[in-house]
C-alpha cells in the first residue's frame, strides 16, 4: 500500500482555518445560531468553542438575538430587503420613504440612508 505525500494530499484538497470557515458561512448566510453555524462552517464543536472567543474579541463576528452575524451585520438592512423583496413579488418597482417606514415598522429618518443604498441594489425606486 502507497503512502501519500502529505504535500500532495493538502494540495488537491484544501481546507480553510476554523475561523475562515466560520466567516465564509456567516457571509453566505447570517445571522446563524450556533448549531446552524458549526453545520455550515463544517467545524467541530471544540474548534468553535476555541475560535469564537478570537473572532469576538477581534471583532470579526457579534452575537445578535438569532445567534451569530458578522461584525458589519446590520437586521435593518435585512428587514428593509424583505420589504424591497415583497414589492417585487407585488410588481412593483416605487415606493415612498414614508410607506417603506411603515412596513418596516422604524421612523422615515432612521431607514432614509439604508433605503436609498438598497433600493438601488434591488432595483426599487425610492419616491
Amino acid at each position: 500500500m502507497k503512502i501519500k505525500d502529505p504535500e500532495e494530499r493538502w494540495s488537491k484538497k484544501p481546507h480553510l482555518s476554523t475561523d475562515a470557515a466560520i466567516l465564509v458561512a456567516l457571509l453566505k448566510k447570517q445571522p446563524q445560531d450556533k448549531r446552524e453555524l458549526i453545520k455550515n462552517s463544517r467545524v467541530s464543536d471544540s474548534s468553535f468553542s476555541r475560535d469564537e472567543p478570537l473572532l469576538l474579541r477581534e471583532v470579526a463576528i457579534k452575537i445578535v438575538d438569532e445567534g451569530y452575524a458578522l461584525s458589519n451585520y446590520e437586521k435593518l438592512d435585512v428587514d428593509i430587503e424583505k420589504e424591497f423583496r415583497k414589492l417585487k413579488v407585488e410588481n412593483r418597482a416605487t415606493v415612498s420613504i414614508e410607506e417603506l417606514a411603515n412596513r418596516v415598522g422604524k421612523p422615515p429618518e432612521l431607514i432614509r440612508e439604508q433605503s436609498y443604498r438598497l433600493g438601488s441594489k434591488c432595483k426599487i425606486i425610492i419616491t
